[in-house]
């Protein structure tokens, strides 16, 4: 018998007055794997505010990845200290490009897209 995949997929701390889209989407996603594949979802401690806060999510990351890390909602950023040949990133959103300008534009599209796109597998 084979072991499972295990596949942690990082999400998003729920802000206050919600925003389960993306969640209830993969909670869907992960409903139809596979008995292959073993899931864990990996909630970060802190709301995507701040530099601190980001980097505390982004360090507590590490030792929680599997055999894949798939990263899903407003949480792009965590893709910087996980292995990136294990790294999925899913993007679903990129409204705030249209809404942003002059260098807050420049560091969301780094750090929300070159980035994280450039520290994954597969986007």
């Amino acid at each position: 018998m084979s072991e499972k995949l295990k596949v942690t997929f990082y999400q998003r701390k729920a802000r206050r007055y919600n925003n389960f889209s993306i969640e209830n989407y993969f909670n869907a996603v992960r409903s139809g794997l596979t008995d292959q594949v073993l899931p864990k979802v990996s909630i970060s401690k802190y709301e995507s505010n701040g530099i601190l806060k980001r980097l505390y999510n982004s360090f507590e990351a590490i030792p929680r990845q599997g055999d894949i890390n798939h990263v899903t909602g407003d949480v792009h950023y965590l893709t910087s200290f996980l292995y990136k040949r294990k790294t999925l990133l899913t993007v679903m959103d990129c409204g705030q490009l249209k809404v942003l300008k002059g260098v807050k534009l420049k560091l969301f599209r780094y750090f929300w897209f070159r980035l994280p796109a450039a520290r994954s597998n597969c986007v």
